[in-house]
């Protein structure tokens, strides 16, 4: 019974150190990328580990894996997005944070 329990946990941690590691931390180019940002449809969040949660504004939420590569903003985990990068983040006239993925104008929160 020992040996059963024991050989679970390591199982189990072994595995939980596995899924941790193959997370991905966004590149040193891509910082200007995190936040928590919202446009008339979308909200977004992206952290420095590469998580990420997408919402299509008043339907559900999707957390996973956040992937920037080829001038996109890819969400995977139980839902796969992709946001094409229109316009990398900027500083607008009024002093706000902007972006613009999918045609759409993303500010910072």
């Amino acid at each position: 019974m020992k040996t059963t329990v024991t050989l679970f946990a390591f199982s189990l941690f072994t595995t939980l150190l596995l899924i941790t590691s193959c997370q991905k931390s966004l590149s040193d180019q891509n910082v200007k990328y995190i936040g928590s940002w919202g446009s008339d449809k979308y909200s977004i969040e992206i952290w420095k580990d590469g998580r990420g949660v997408y919402e299509r504004k008043n339907q559900s939420t999707y957390d996973g894996r956040v992937v920037i590569a080829n001038n996109q903003i890819k969400f995977r985990g139980s839902i796969m997005k992709t946001f094409n990068i229109d316009q990398d983040p900027y500083v607008d006239a009024n002093g706000n944070k902007v972006m613009i993925l999918n045609g759409n104008v993303f500010y910072k929160h």
